[in-house]
């Protein structure tokens, strides 16, 4: 009975990835699941955000530049989460996965920090699928907007960090100017944007601080609608230290510049 149930909970988002599914995975991505990466395309290179004096003009071309990084990454989350939904539906037929298949669910398990991952229990593969999902683009450039002050920050500019990820390791980042008496953190330093978005999605898939963004958007999934930025904002509470304003803010930047069109 709970296997039933399980597969229940699963089967809407195996139809709701259908059409991706017929674009995105390929026969030969599903016989060698090691075989996830997406042709990669040329982006523009990150204007000084800081020297585009109009700010309509300077917020345009911060949407362009967060949006031409991380639609590759998307692409790349999608294509995986595909090939894990085509993996889960032959497993649940009964059907035995050859022991390539069984290496790369085993190294996707531990790349998202899920511990004691067993193939053979269902649950175990809710919680794959949960973690393996996208960020709608709305909130993911409007987060990187307030982290990043519209690219013009320091940490932007110098590490590339345009999403306030702190780091503990001495020399692992930037010292904030003003950070507090006695405390350690510093703003993490990335080698380019495509690092750092890649590191931002990784933690809200994987950190229980973001738990709750993870059930709305698994929700939205069984419930086939495509999850939007603005109902996961509310999952980001434990993002800064006032959460309800920093989610009423996430929400009027999203609507003032029409994000949701990106989603």
């Amino acid at each position: 009975m709970r296997f039933l149930q399980t597969l229940s909970s699963v089967l809407p988002l195996l139809f709701l990835s259908a059409s991706f599914y017929a674009t995105a995975a390929s026969d030969s991505d599903l016989a060698s699941p090691e075989t996830t990466q997406v042709a990669t395309t040329a982006t523009p290179p990150i204007p000084e955000f800081k020297n585009i004096k109009d700010i309509s003009i300077r917020k345009r071309a911060f949407i362009r530049t967060i949006e031409s990084h991380a639609r590759p990454i998307l692409h790349g989350i999608e294509k995986k989460r595909t090939i894990l939904l085509a993996l889960y539906l032959r497993y649940s037929a009964g059907d035995q996965l050859n022991p390539s298949e069984q290496q790369w669910i085993m190294e996707h398990a531990r790349h998202l920090e899920i511990q004691h991952f067993d193939s053979e229990q269902p649950a175990d593969w809710l919680v794959v699928l949960k973690q393996t999902d996208s960020i709608p683009l709305s909130l993911l450039i409007a987060q990187a907007a307030i982290e990043s002050a519209w690219g013009t920050s320091r940490f932007a500019r110098e590490g590339n960090n345009y999403f306030g990820i702190w780091c503990s390791q001495p020399g692992c980042g930037i010292v904030p100017r003003r950070r507090a008496e006695g405390a350690t953190h510093e703003v993490e330093r990335y080698p380019d944007l495509h690092t750092a978005i890649k590191k931002y999605i990784h933690i809200l898939n994987t950190r229980s601080a973001f738990e709750p963004l993870r059930i709305l958007r698994h929700q939205q999934r069984k419930n086939l609608l495509t999850p939007s930025g603005t109902l996961l904002l509310k999952g980001l509470k434990h993002y800064a230290q006032d959460g309800g304003s920093y989610m009423k803010l996430l929400k009027k930047i999203i609507e003032q510049n029409d994000l949701g069109q990106y989603d």
